[in-house]
């Protein structure tokens, strides 16, 4: 994972979060350990493997000879770094 707008920390989060909400449905007792893990993993997947297409993209983008991939690019992260600023000063 390349870190163009912090797909991978993102990423890395959300796997935490699933991991827990589904470790908590163990400790109540509402499911086996194995299964839940297994739903785990299989969610991570489909969502994980996006977000490193996306990642790869940006990279590439950034990367580009292309003025207009790289301004696109550079605007996207910007509005990202922006967005993540107002949603945090917001809590």
């Amino acid at each position: 994972m390349t870190p163009m707008a912090g797909i991978g920390a993102n990423t890395a989060l959300r796997d935490a979060e699933l991991l827990r909400r589904r470790l908590i449905t163990v400790a109540a007792g509402d499911r086996e350990l194995l299964p839940a893990l297994h739903e785990y993993e299989d969610q991570m997947r489909k969502y994980g493997f996006t977000a490193v297409r996306q990642s790869l993209r940006n990279a590439r983008q950034a990367g580009s000879a292309n003025r207009l991939a790289r301004g696109a690019s550079a605007f996207i992260c910007a509005h990202l770094l922006w967005a993540r600023s107002a949603v945090s000063s917001a809590r």
